[in-house]
């Protein structure tokens, strides 16, 4: 780890930079071969016990935050709160574009792409270049 004249902090092996030396010091910890916490279902290993607890719930199938509405279950508390927009219909992203609104930052960003005409996706069978992967 180096210190830039700016207080900025900059990991040593990809030049990464932090503001705070907290983080380039767990940043670092991804850097090393032994991480500190290791799942015992699929081997991969993480920083902090935290993300691990929250990366084992893909194998206990948890779903531990349950909307009040539609009774459907999420591992995480931020995909309950954006599932939540269903039903409240709001819509708080906005294109640009052409002012068509959506729940999800990812849903606009999709749709962007019909504005851009960029196909980020190819088809293995015929290599058409396409917007999405559900085309």
């Amino acid at each position: 780890m180096t210190s830039t004249d700016f207080g900025v902090d900059q990991a040593d092996i990809c030049d990464q930079r932090f503001l705070e030396g907290g983080k380039v010091k767990r940043h670092m910890l991804k850097h090393s071969i032994e991480k500190l916490k290791r799942c015992h279902v699929c081997d991969k290993r993480f920083t902090q016990s935290g993300i691990l607890k929250r990366h084992m719930l893909i194998h206990t199938k948890e779903r531990p935050y349950r909307c009040d509405i539609c009774e459907k279950g999420f591992a995480r508390m931020e995909v309950l709160k954006s599932h939540m927009l269903i039903h409240t219909k709001d819509k708080p992203h906005r294109c640009h574009v052409c002012d068509k609104r959506f729940t999800q930052s990812g849903i606009l960003k999709r749709h962007m792409l019909i504005h851009t005409k960029e196909r980020p996706y190819r088809c293995d069978t015929c290599d058409k270049d396409l917007p999405n992967v559900e085309v």
